[in-house]
C-alpha cells in the first residue's frame, strides 16, 4: 500500500494496485446496499466504506483535527526490505526536525511499518532519545508463517513454468511475473519467522523495556476481509450471505493446516495474534481487536485507543 491509507484509504490500492482497499474492509454491521450490476439475480459483496454515510475519516484527518503535526511516506521498493525502510524513515526524520523543530515524537506503524519503526531505533540513537512512544498496528513482531508460505508459492510457480507450453504465459506474462515477483522479495524473507531481522529485534526486546519509551501495541483477531452474497430479491433489495473472504477457509479445508493467521479469532488475516505479541509491554498498552489487518486502520475503538495514548503521551 502507499502513505493513502493514512490519508485517503477510500481511494486505496492494494493487491498491486488491483483492489479497491475498502472493499475488504468489511462492516460487519451492515448488510449490502449496492449491486454490481442491476440483474434481478446474481452476488454482490459486502459494501465498500466509500459508499457508507458513516465511514469516519482518515486516521490522517483524525490527528491533524487533534493539532498534532504529522509526516508519511511511501516506501519507494513497492516490496522493498525492512531496511530500506529504515533509510527512508530516518530521511523523514530529518525532514520533520526542519519543519518542526525539537517537538516531542512519537511514530505509528502499520503492519510491516510496526518493523521499520522497531529497527531504526535499534540502529539510530539520536531518534532513539527523542522518541517518547512507538504505537504499532498490527505488526508481525516474530514473524508471520504466511511469509513462508508466500515462499513456497513462489517456488512452486518458477517449477510449473517450466512444464507449460511455449508461450502459454505471453499474454498475462506482466501479471504473472509481478506476482512471482511479490512472493520472493527481502520483504518476505523479512517477514519470516526465523528471519535474521526477527531474530534481531528479539535479542534486542530487553534494551526497548528498558528504553524509557512507551510501546502500544494493537492486533486484529478477525479473518473476515469481504463477504459474497447472492441476491435474494431486487424489491425490496434482500441478499443472503453465502461466503466470507478467509474466514470460511475452516469450514473448507482442515483448520489443523492452515496457519493461525488465517484463522478467525487467532489472527487477522496476515498476522497471528501470538506472533504479534511483545510479552514485556502491559496488558492496558496491548490490546486485540475484532478487525482484519486492513480494518485496524479505519476502526473506532481501534483509533479511540491511539486517541488516548497519544494524548497520555502528549501531556
Amino acid at each position: 500500500m502507499t502513505e493513502n491509507s493514512w490519508v485517503n484509504p477510500y481511494h486505496e490500492r492494494t493487491g498491486m494496485g488491483r483492489l479497491p482497499y475498502d472493499y475488504i474492509l468489511v462492516d460487519l454491521g451492515h448488510a449490502p446496499t449496492f449491486r454490481w450490476n442491476k440483474s434481478p439475480e446474481g452476488f454482490t459483496s459486502s459494501t465498500p466504506w466509500r459508499y457508507l454515510p458513516h465511514r469516519p475519516p482518515s486516521f490522517w484527518d483524525t490527528l491533524a483535527r487533534r493539532g498534532y503535526n504529522l509526516l508519511t511516506w511511501s516506501q519507494r521498493e513497492q516490496y522493498g526490505p525492512v531496511s530500506s525502510g529504515v533509510e527512508q524513515l530516518q530521511q523523514v526524520w530529518e525532514e520533520g526536525r526542519k519543519m518542526f523543530g525539537n517537538k516531542r515524537v512519537m511514530l505509528i506503524g502499520h503492519s510491516q511499518g510496526g518493523l521499520i519503526i522497531r529497527e531504526c531505533l535499534r540502529r539510530d540513537e539520536r531518534i532513539r532519545r527523542a522518541v517518547h512512544g512507538a504505537i504499532f498496528l498490527a505488526t508481525p513482531h516474530h514473524g508471520s508463517r504466511l511469509a513462508d508460505v508466500a515462499e513456497a508459492l513462489g517456488k512452486l510457480f518458477i517449477s510449473l513454468e517450466k512444464f507449460l507450453p511455449a508461450g502459454a504465459l505471453d499474454g498475462p506474462r506482466r501479471s504473472y511475473s509481478q506476482w512471482t515477483t511479490s512472493l520472493r522479495t527481502r520483504a518476505v524473507e523479512d517477514l519470516k519467522p526465523q528471519s535474521s531481522l526477527v531474530r534481531t529485534l528479539q535479542h534486542w526486546e530487553d534494551h526497548e523495556r528498558k528504553s524509557g519509551i512507551r510501546y502500544v501495541n494493537l492486533l486484529g483477531v478477525s479473518t473476515c476481509f469481504n463477504k459474497i452474497y447472492r441476491i435474494v430479491k431486487t424489491d425490496p433489495f434482500e441478499a443472503r450471505e453465502i461466503f466470507s473472504l478467509l474466514d470460511s477457509l475452516p469450514s473448507l479445508i482442515l483448520s489443523h493446516v492452515l496457519p493461525d493467521e488465517w484463522i478467525n479469532g487467532r489472527g487477522d488475516g496476515l498476522v497471528a495474534e501470538d506472533r504479534g505479541r511483545l510479552a514485556w509491554i502491559p496488558p492496558h498498552d496491548q490490546r486485540a481487536f475484532p478487525v482484519n489487518h486492513a480494518s485496524l486502520l479505519i476502526d473506532r475503538r481501534v483509533r479511540a485507543m491511539v486517541l488516548q495514548r497519544l494524548e497520555e503521551l502528549s501531556a
